[in-house]
């Protein structure tokens, strides 16, 4: 692990110091953030958001070597990225080919689902009958990979932002060196069990900390799959349907190697922390209490230090 930590260090300071003389473009909103974007798509730089509401009718394709912003970094409310189309049916964020050396920060994603769009039951993710908006996510980045040395995706930031009234909030997948910070995400959703308001799988050396993530309607606050190296730090999970924090691996998969510590769940449908399949690692300082299924269910685990835990 600490050779991932120190590439990690090693391959950011060279980001930032990229970054201290690239080329900035302001969009107000009315104004394209893809043209902006696309303009930067070789040399890399910073797009910043003016406050205001910034209706976007496909979803923004991001680039490597890039900083989308909000103008206002005490107040992330200002900045706000809305659907411009009705019944838009695809992420807001997202990449179309693997990226690196990307940082989302201080603004706000609001989708446009309706309460009764994001209550459907378990049964319907394979029914293709209904018109169901299940591209409408806040964030998605997903590339290849299976492995800290295959994942396509490197160095992701997200950081300040709030996600709601999507289908998922934050999904990524194929990932390596992610840092998830201050998120709000709520009212994430839209089958039951499937849909959450974050969602990682096969993510590596990732650091979730300092956020909360409460009341999706059909899943879990965190949800993490067949990933490895996993901080998640001064979290709160609160009154989502499903579990609040879930490390699982599935299908045989071994998460190797997790730092779970100063986290709360609290009154959430099924468990509040469950962790399983997992080799190595602590969970400490953690609370959870008022989880209809249990403050922790576990399976499986190896090596995982459980201490001053309040379950």
């Amino acid at each position: 692990m600490l050779r991932i930590i120190l590439g990690s260090i090693m391959s950011a300071g060279i980001w930032w110091g990229l970054y201290a003389e690239a080329e900035e473009i302001t969009v107000v909103p009315g104004k394209s953030i893809q043209k902006a974007l696309d303009k930067l798509s070789k040399t890399g730089g910073i797009v910043t958001l003016k406050a205001g509401v910034h209706k976007v009718s496909s979803s923004l394709l991001i680039h490597s070597n890039i900083i989308l912003q909000g103008e206002l970094a005490r107040d992330r409310t200002k900045v706000v990225i809305v659907p411009g189309k009705e019944g838009m049916n695809q992420p807001l964020i997202t990449n179309n080919k693997p990226i690196h050396n990307v940082i989302i920060r201080n603004l706000t994603i609001r989708g446009d689902l309706r309460d009764e769009e994001k209550r459907y039951p378990a049964e319907y993710l394979r029914n293709k009958n209904i018109p169901m908006r299940t591209g409408l996510l806040g964030i998605f980045f997903n590339a290849g990979g299976d492995s800290y040395e295959t994942a396509q995706n490197q160095n992701i930031t997200i950081d300040n932002v709030e996600v709601i009234n999507c289908s998922m909030g934050i999904h990524i997948k194929g990932s390596r060196d992610v840092t998830l910070s201050r998120l709000n995400l709520h009212d994430n959703g839209m089958i039951k069990k499937y849909f959450h308001n974050m969602y990682l799988r096969r993510v590596f050396n990732v650091f979730v900390k300092d956020s909360i993530f409460y009341d999706s309607p059909t899943g879990c606050g965190i949800n993490i799959s067949q990933s490895g190296d996993v901080h998640i730090e001064n979290c709160e999970a609160r009154d989502n349907f499903w579990r609040g924090i879930r490390i699982y691996g599935e299908k045989g998969w071994i998460v190797k190697g997790i730092h779970v510590a100063g986290n709360r769940c609290l009154n959430n449908g099924d468990a509040g922390f469950l962790l399983c399949n997992i080799e190595g690692g602590e969970v400490l300082d953690n609370i959870a209490q008022y989880n209809r299924a249990g403050n922790l269910r576990q399976a499986n685990l190896r090596g995982v230090d459980m201490k001053k835990n309040k379950f």
